[in-house]
């Protein structure tokens, strides 16, 4: 099997259980249909970094399975329409530059795409309140639940499948998590929303319960870790920024 970029003989490896041709010459991987998102970064650069040259062949490419002629992979998914890939028509699978492997792993640490629209909403929405808002100063521990309503602004929460975003914004830099309590089975799992002081707070997770399950309560702190305010318990519900 010869890889369809710079003909040199291609290895056969497995990577996180998926069946992998790579060519450690030109640095060029072939993956079997859907594996290549099944492998993470970490192999991704692994397989990107193990070539000898930087050869890039611009002619038709060569299945190095079946030497079916590759076709240009059209897609409708927003990431790999920017990377381009070459797929075989017979066994469907997949060819890709060392560079276009990184830059795609690279591309999927960003929010689900089925959330950037909502993300993408709440920083428009956050930012353009901020130029309306005065400045607000913290300034004692023991702030009240009005205080809070005042210094917490437009709590955002969307939930797709197991994809779950959470944000809200602050008039003054500060540090922030958020503490989620499952009411049906007294679960408690803490978030860290800004671990340095910032007034735009938000965390993309796949690892909550469903949120009819859930309460949540935000806790504000300095850049020394100190308390400044601690919300009142809320029943989690989807909410419009």
């Amino acid at each position: 099997m010869y890889c369809p970029n710079c003909s040199e003989e291609m290895n056969s490896e497995v990577y996180e259980n998926q069946p992998v041709l790579h060519c450690s010459h030109c640095g060029c991987s072939f993956f079997e249909e859907n594996g290549l998102s099944k492998i993470g970064k970490g192999t991704a650069r692994y397989l990107a970094h193990n070539k000898k040259s930087d050869f890039i062949l611009s002619s038709q490419k060569l299945c190095p399975k079946d030497s079916t002629v590759m076709s240009s992979m059209h897609n409708n998914d927003e990431v790999l329409q920017n990377i381009p890939l070459s797929q075989c028509t017979v066994c469907r699978g997949i060819f890709i530059y060392p560079e276009d492997l990184l830059t795609l792993k690279k591309a999927r640490e960003t929010p689900f795409p089925a959330l950037r629209a909502v993300l993408v909403f709440s920083f428009f929405t956050l930012f353009s309140l901020s130029a309306l808002a005065g400045f607000v100063t913290l300034q004692t521990r023991n702030a009240t639940q009005t205080r809070a309503d005042d210094i917490i602004k437009n709590v955002a929460v969307s939930q797709s499948g197991r994809y779950f975003f959470f944000s809200f914004k602050t008039l003054t830099p500060v540090r922030s998590e958020v503490t989620f309590i499952n009411t049906r089975t007294k679960k408690v799992v803490v978030k860290t929303l800004s671990s340095t002081a910032k007034t735009l707070h938000y965390i993309t997770t796949t690892d909550m319960d469903p949120i009819s399950d859930l309460s949540y309560f935000i806790t504000l702190t300095d850049e020394k870790g100190r308390v400044i305010l601690k919300t009142e318990t809320k029943k989690l519900s989807i909410i419009s920024p």
